[in-house]
């Protein structure tokens, strides 16, 4: 379903012209980049949530979300901050037609945004996995999905590329929203172990 969401928005991205989808072909590296370092909190999560809730210890199991969403949180900050100081650098260093350049520097502040609408959905995807709940994470990507079918073609026809980059935002953000709607049921299964 998030192959959908992507293979989707190079085909939307597409009819907006070649140097709009070649810059948001470059735009794409910042959330490639986003997804290494969140994943990687995400990992931990997994793994020291399967622990707490493997041995059924609720506080480590809640001190365990805190503690990577925290040092999740203050990555997100970070790589914000990265995105708006060096954003215009990085995309020179990637791409070489100044056209494309100029293109994706419009979208720049939806890289800015993007730690912080993706942190949620890889926290809890960590969490989700390490306390074996895949399919409440199967049936949240597909309320995902379909926010993301809903919020693309009502935006683009209004905002363009602008409106594919908020659908892509908003795609997270349901994502990491309808998660974290669902984890008392994690936290109430393991009450009852």
């Amino acid at each position: 379903m998030l192959e959908a969401i992507f293979v989707s928005f190079t085909f939307i991205g597409a009819r907006f012209g070649n140097e709009e989808l070649a810059a948001n072909h470059v735009l794409l590296q910042f959330l490639i980049i986003t997804s290494f370092l969140l994943n990687g909190f995400a990992y931990a999560v997994e793994a020291l949530v399967g622990q707490a809730f493997g041995s059924k210890n609720l506080k480590a199991f809640r001190k365990s979300v805190l503690m990577c969403g925290q040092w999740g949180g203050g990555a997100s900050v970070i790589l914000a901050l990265i995105f708006a100081i060096a954003g215009q650098m990085i995309v020179v260093a990637i791409i070489k037609s100044l056209e494309v350049q100029i293109k994706a520097m419009r979208y720049l502040p939806y890289m800015v945004c993007l730690p912080f609408a993706c942190l949620a959905a890889f926290m809890f995807d960590g969490i989700y996995i390490g306390a074996t709940r895949t399919a409440v994470m199967r049936d949240m990507m597909a309320v995902s999905l379909v926010i993301y079918m809903i919020a693309a073609p009502v935006l683009t026809p209004f905002f363009h590329n602008h409106g594919l980059w908020m659908a892509l935002l908003i795609s997270f953000i349901a994502r990491g929203g309808t998660l974290a709607f669902r984890y008392r049921e994690i936290e109430a299964s393991l009450k009852k172990l």
